[in-house]
């Protein structure tokens, strides 16, 4: 199967300095030039992961400078993929210096790498003045680098580990070492799935990692790299979007062989499975783990408005995903029987099992095994704008700390290709 790429590689910026366009190295790039006469005084960067594709970074710097001079300043680029890129890295990086705010004048690539993912360069022509203590405010938004991709017949992305690269090397061609550093890394709600590859930090709060040097070479701190693995998060995230608008929520009709008894304002019926609410399940009410108890989805042919559509899949909650407790103190689905409704056969799905109530996934149409047809008497139904109804059957779970086992929602999706 043909695999097509989703989201290339992004845009990553990294620590600025005094460059010399008029030097290239092997690859026809620019290189960074030692400067003699502008010392780096002092650096304050704070990094901070917004979410599974963005991160700020806020660098001040203080110079001392022995003469006012017009400088070369570059900032790297790590794998910009497109030139229509250019308008995301001047939009989104300005350096603020002597109460003047400059932007990219220039990009240039590396010339092995024309077509593709790049090594580049932002160039600026800075007016340094004389003085002791210069800021330089340097401020951007980047891409995390992620190369995500799927196949040519599935709606089903398969996601790549982010990644944020940074360079705090090239501000170590200053004059002289740094007086001092201060690095913050903020991973927020992502400080769970990160891995971070650099010396230890030398304190934490929260979510924050923090660094501190006195008179440090920075070329020697090299880069700091950090690598989050955000599959099961990021698919919980696109499949909410996708429940946003579906066009078969309304008129969906289930139906369920038991349903548990409401439990003060808890209530468990089968219109919980179409609601998007996470915080809402059906749970089954048979004595026992509710293996054997059975769904019956009806999706009305005036649902499909025009037919012909091309991929059916569902997403569903396996489990009662509230919260933490609800998830874990109730029985989850490991796997169900799909069917058509009146028939015996079936085909048998495992489902992904999730330690946490980050728990909505996409199963999908091609997923069906072709021996029962059950994918193509789908597709026939909906291209005859006919009525789709199936049997979705407890088969397997995995028990909680109560015998009830619940799902959060249930939703059969078309697209039209």
């Amino acid at each position: 199967m043909m695999y097509l790429a989703m989201a290339l590689i992004a845009n990553g910026f990294a620590n600025g300095g005094l460059v010399d366009s008029a030097l290239t190295d092997a690859a026809g790039g620019v290189v960074l030039k030692q400067s003699t006469d502008v010392t780096l005084v002092s650096e304050k960067l704070t990094l901070k992961v917004l979410n599974g594709k963005h991160y700020t970074a806020d660098a001040l710097y203080i110079f001392n400078s022995k003469k006012a001079q017009t400088i070369q300043y570059g900032i790297p680029l790590e794998s910009p993929e497109y030139r229509e890129d250019l308008e995301f890295i001047k939009r989104n990086l300005t350096v603020q210096l002597n109460q003047k705010t400059y932007r990219c004048e220039k990009v240039v690539f590396d010339e092995q790498s024309k077509e593709g993912p790049s090594k580049g360069w932002c160039l600026i022509s800075l007016d340094m003045p004389k003085g002791d203590s210069v800021p330089l405010h340097l401020t951007y938004k980047g891409e995390l680098l992620r190369e995500d991709s799927q196949t040519n017949k599935s709606m089903q992305v398969y996601y790549s580990p982010r990644q944020l690269n940074y360079d705090l090397f090239p501000a170590g061609y200053w004059d002289g070492n740094a007086q001092s550093i201060d690095i913050t890394l903020d991973l927020g709600e992502l400080a769970p799935y990160a891995k971070v590859s650099f010396e230890k930090p030398h304190k934490s709060e929260g979510n924050k990692l923090m660094w501190h040097y006195d008179d440090v070479d920075l070329k020697r701190l090299g880069t700091m790299a950090v690598e989050m693995k955000l599959d099961h998060f990021l698919e919980h995230r696109d499949m909410v979007e996708l429940l946003k608008t579906n066009i078969h929520q309304k008129n969906t009709i289930i139906k369920a062989s038991s349903t548990l008894t409401a439990q003060g304002k808890n209530t468990y019926a089968t219109s919980n499975l179409l609601d998007g609410d996470l915080s809402t399940a059906w749970c089954e009410g048979v004595d026992g783990n509710g293996v054997g108890e059975t769904l019956e989805v009806l999706i009305p042919k005036e649902k499909f408005g025009d037919p012909g559509g091309m991929l059916w899949a569902f997403v569903l909650s396996s489990g009662y995903a509230k919260n933490d407790r609800t998830w874990t103190g109730n029985g989850r689905v490991e796997s169900v029987r799909v069917g058509v409704c009146g028939e015996e056969k079936f085909q048998r799905l495992s489902l992904k099992q999730k330690a946490s109530p980050y728990s909505l996934q996409l199963v999908e149409a091609e997923e069906y095994h072709e021996e029962f047809r059950l994918y193509e008497r789908i597709q026939d139904n909906m291209m005859m704008g006919e009525d789709v109804c199936l049997t979705v059957t407890i088969d397997k779970v995995s028990e909680g700390k109560h015998s009830d086992t619940c799902i959060s929602e249930l939703q059969f999706i078309a697209f039209w290709g």
